[in-house]
């Protein structure tokens, strides 16, 4: 019983982590895409990022592969942990670290495409700048 609730705790952390980090950047991202594209199309590029990133979140978030260890031996010679007070918190500032250092790189990522298509389409003549020239 103690691993699915640590289980759906670390869903739980993973999700609402990066679902303050996705708010905090949501309107970032979208002014960004508003300026290299139409309305519409910076809206439907800013959702997708908005889903992309509570994918990317949660996924990195919930490290099955650490929580299998609660369940089976990975060798002969290893022993199941047990879920004390301690592996809880390892576990929990585990999500977050992981939700918030995986994020770090998606916004990154997005971030430098969008400044590269900034780039490519100033170049082209596609986006004037700011200052009226």
């Amino acid at each position: 019983m103690m691993f699915y609730t640590l289980l759906g705790v670390s869903i739980t952390v993973s999700a609402v982590v990066a679902a303050c980090v996705t708010g905090l950047f949501h309107k970032s991202v979208h002014t960004i895409y508003e300026i290299i594209s139409n309305d519409a199309m910076a809206r439907a590029c800013a959702r997708y990022v908005v889903f992309a990133s509570m994918v990317v979140g949660i996924a990195s978030g919930v490290r099955t592969s650490t929580l299998a260890r609660y369940l089976r031996k990975e060798h002969v010679t290893d022993r199941v942990l047990d879920l004390t007070p301690q592996a809880w918190v390892l576990e929990v500032w585990g999500a977050v670290d992981a939700v918030l250092g995986n994020l770090a790189w998606v916004y990154l990522w997005v971030f430098h495409l969008a400044l590269v298509a900034y780039i490519v389409l100033r170049a082209f003549g596609r986006i004037r700048n700011e200052s009226g020239g």
